[in-house]
């Protein structure tokens, strides 16, 4: 599948002194293969000679060279071991599960400064347990970073329907899409909701939309992360992870209380096991926000939150819908435990810049007797847009107006089964656009304030 951080490896790969980069992605992502498919394009167009790919998790034999961070001798022993030449300028090096040698990491600040003209890329799995211990410092400026996501609806859409593909980039408030084109654009994303971003599910669906390979291969994903917690939880942390993992797919657009969670554990347990599934990147904090200045940080309470899931796909499979019934509701049904607002926040999060961090905050009053919430809030171009997420094309938006109000923001968003459209300071955007919100809210200020 083409990814859209492909883009972004060629104008890496441009300068002939790259720094080297590390991505960062939970497991099964498709880092691993982004890379490869990297590389092959790079030896096509005369990039790289050579490829070499470093496995330190298969083959534990790598790692003894990285006990000298001397980088030419570093790039001897590897080249002994592998049988491939390594050339400044010329190869194309990648560090793949490094998080399983330590001291590749600390590596990569001296390939930086005493081998510039070397194109290396780092990435892991479990890689934020490393960078999270004390022991490991990462050199700022010396290396760089880039995020990777389970797969867009438009990275689905072009491996699906390239022609629907290119429409999406056309559509505009001036050129909306027609009336026959929403409804299709509508059918394929209840078709991507069902079936996720996980690549290796597209990968198995795509060929002849086998929704019963879609569930064994999602099955297996679930298990894997499973199997993973002995990596990084002791005996103790063990229950209290796999409980929280089990339950937190049904805990997705709700905010979240200890209590709520399990009433028999310490709380000081539950954050923890939070924490733990966080660097695994399985869930994703969503904060609360005054939505009262930029950045949203700063008005925010961390002690306040909700849980974004790591694929929509692997909610509706760990919830153990079937694939007739999914096949046969709409997707006001298909919202029924938050999977709209999983999806939403999942694309927003992944269309954010791969060079950074991702967030996402939400904004909510908990007063009795004047309960308010805002799915997600956003920063625009400077401007703070609050996004409300419906299931259908209907629904009130008193929470969304009274936040406009009190914030005396100029607009907010309602994503929905709704075509495109803008009236009473409602931008209406549905959820095949969600990738192109950017842009229309760019357009949108550029319309409303300079006509």
């Amino acid at each position: 599948m083409q990814r859209s951080l492909f883009e972004f490896l060629k104008e890496w790969s441009g300068p002939t002194d790259p720094k080297p980069l590390l991505i960062r992605g939970a497991r099964q992502v498709g880092k691993t293969h982004l890379v490869q498919e990297f590389a092959e394009f790079g030896k096509r167009t005369g990039k790289f000679e050579t490829f070499v790919k470093i496995n330190f998790e298969e083959e534990l034999k790598y790692q003894a060279c990285f006990e000298n961070l001397n980088p030419q001798e570093i790039l001897n022993g590897l080249s002994f071991l592998s049988h491939e030449e390594i050339i400044p300028g010329k190869s194309l090096l990648f560090l793949d599960e490094i998080q399983a040698c330590p001291k590749a990491l600390t590596a990569l600040r001296y390939f930086r400064e005493k081998m510039p003209k070397l194109h290396v890329i780092a990435a892991g799995s479990l890689l934020e347990f490393v960078l999270n211990h004390e022991s490991i410092s990462m050199p700022v400026g010396r290396v760089e970073y880039a995020y990777l996501y389970p797969c867009t609806f438009e990275e689905y859409l072009l491996a699906s329907q390239p022609k629907n593909f290119s429409m999406l980039k056309e559509f505009s408030l001036q050129n909306p899409p027609s009336a026959i084109a929403h409804e299709a654009l509508l059918a394929e994303f209840k078709m991507f909701m069902i079936t996720g971003g996980m690549p290796e599910v597209l990968k198995a669906y795509l060929p002849n939309k086998d929704l019963q390979k879609v569930i064994r291969v999602q099955n297996s994903i679930l298990q894997t992360y499973r199997d993973d917690f002995g990596k990084y939880a002791s005996q103790t942390e063990y229950a209290c992870l796999q409980m929280l993992y089990d339950k937190a797919p049904g805990l997705v657009g709700t905010q979240i209380t200890y209590s709520k969670v399990d009433p028999d554990r310490r709380s000081r347990e539950l954050k923890n096991a939070i924490q733990l599934l966080e660097y695994a990147g399985l869930i994703k904090k969503i904060v609360a926000t005054s939505a009262s200045g930029l950045p949203l940080a700063t008005t925010a309470n961390e002690k306040k939150f909700k849980l974004q899931f790591l694929d929509v796909g692997l909610v509706q499979r760990a919830s153990g819908l079937s694939s007739e019934f999914l096949l046969q509701e709409g997707l006001q049904k298909l919202n029924e435990g938050g999977l709209a607002e999983q999806v939403v926040g999942q694309l927003l999060l992944a269309h954010q810049d791969p060079l950074v961090a991702g967030s996402l905050y939400f904004w909510a009053r908990n007063i009795r007797g004047s309960e308010a919430e805002v799915d997600f809030v956003m920063n625009f171009e400077g401007v703070i847009v609050p996004i409300e997420v419906k299931s259908g094309a209907k629904g009130r938006l008193k929470s969304l107006q009274l936040l406009l109000a009190e914030q005396k923001l100029p607009f907010g968003v309602k994503i929905s089964t709704s075509p495109l459209s803008y009236e009473a300071s409602i931008l209406n955007v549905p959820f095949y656009l969600i990738g192109q919100l950017g842009s229309l809210v760019k357009d949108l200020l550029r319309f409303k304030f300079l006509n």
